[in-house]
């Protein structure tokens, strides 16, 4: 978990320069106007950072190696799958990282965004125990709940219309489990569905030598979830500033 909190700053830090420098640059119209899609744009910031996250991979599978060497008993698979592991974190990481610079305008608020995101999902397990074990939905959570998908939806698309369909979607549910008691049911399906939000306690497996492909395939899918969020980041960008259509 240590080394998963130490990649998450490395890649905090590392991604959150990739749009606010163009932007201090002056280069941030030319890239828009070039004749690539919004898409690419993002994967190619994307992938040239996550160069130097394999890098640091590929050299710190060295450690296993050798250990398995001087120890002939130690078990080189649970080390490689480790250091695997900690390379599809990393790509989640930096997918995140860069999602988050993708939105905001200034570098300093991409990580705060970012260290925002992260610690509340380090922090989930409390969180979700904590919330699923509320039973009554009070009126300041129902006008909460909206506000919160309708910001982070007009955050995404930088559309204020879209915001306010979303705030209105995630209001009709939460409005009908007030007027009709089911707090506790609402409380408890969230506290769920918070708790897999968590990224930090599926890495204990392999701390005990235990080798989880799904958790790998976990991380690379939240990832790429990112990653096509930070997609339709930039295409509403490009086209809330007349760049060019999406």
């Amino acid at each position: 978990i240590y080394y998963g909190i130490a990649m998450a700053i490395c890649c905090g830090l590392w991604g959150m320069t990739v749009f606010s420098s163009e932007r201090q640059q002056n280069t941030l119209r030319l890239l828009y106007a070039m004749p690539l899609s919004s898409f690419s744009i993002f994967t190619g910031k994307l992938l040239a950072r996550l160069v130097i996250v394999i890098i640091s991979c590929a050299l710190f599978s060295i450690i296993p190696i050798v250990f398995s060497l001087v120890t002939p008993s130690a078990y080189i698979m649970e080390g490689l799958g480790c250091v695997a592991a900690l390379c599809a974190l990393g790509i989640m990481f930096m997918s995140l990282s860069v999602f988050c610079a993708s939105v905001t305008p200034s570098s300093i608020v991409s990580l705060i965004l970012y260290i925002v995101l992260v610690g509340a999902s380090y922090l989930m397990p409390q969180i979700s125990g904590h919330i699923g074990s509320l039973s009554r939905l009070t009126f300041p959570f129902v006008v909460l709940l909206p506000v919160i998908a309708g910001l982070v939806i007009y955050m995404l698309f930088s559309d204020v219309l879209i915001g306010f369909i979303a705030a209105a979607a995630a209001l009709v549910p939460v409005l009908y489990a007030y007027l009709t008691s089911n707090g506790q049911r609402v409380f408890t399906a969230l506290g769920n569905g918070l708790a897999n939000l968590d990224i930090f306690s599926p890495l204990t497996p392999f701390s005990q030598s235990v080798f989880d492909v799904g958790v790998l395939l976990r991380y690379l899918l939240i990832g790429l979830f990112f990653c096509l969020c930070g997609g339709f980041a930039v295409a509403a960008q490009r086209k809330a500033k007349g760049r060019l259509p999406l």
